[in-house]
């Protein structure tokens, strides 16, 4: 029977559509771990498509969020100490100014080494 075999070939192709998507959605769960220490509930067993679209999105707007406030700080940070850049008088908080924008630079790095894996 003819359509019983597409039928088959179908399911196939199905099936091997769905591992490919859940690869993927995977990859993305790995992008978002290594570019942030970010709280994703394992994926579940057996796979639940809709829960792992969940938790990734929340993820990721988490991350976003997180890297977005961090730049802020960063650029407020360099406001700050910008008026101090090219002088050589220095205000009496800029020891403070200087720690400021040091923090806010160790807190908005994301290691490029860690997403270089991603880039392929």
């Amino acid at each position: 029977m003819p359509e019983t075999a597409d039928l088959r070939r179908l399911l196939r192709e199905s099936q091997e559509s769905r591992k490919r998507a859940w690869h993927a959605l995977q990859g993305i769960r790995a992008v978002l771990r290594a570019a942030d220490v970010c709280e994703l509930a394992p994926p579940s067993r057996p796979p639940c498509f809709e829960a792992e679209g969940v938790a990734l999105k929340r993820g990721l707007a988490e991350t976003a969020y997180r890297l977005l406030l961090d730049l802020e700080e960063l650029q407020k940070a360099i406001e700050a100490i910008r008026p101090s850049i090219g002088t050589t008088e220095r205000p009496a908080i800029f020891s403070n100014l200087l720690i400021s924008l040091n923090r806010a630079l160790v807190k908005a790095r994301v290691s490029s080494s860690a997403l270089e894996q991603f880039r392929k």
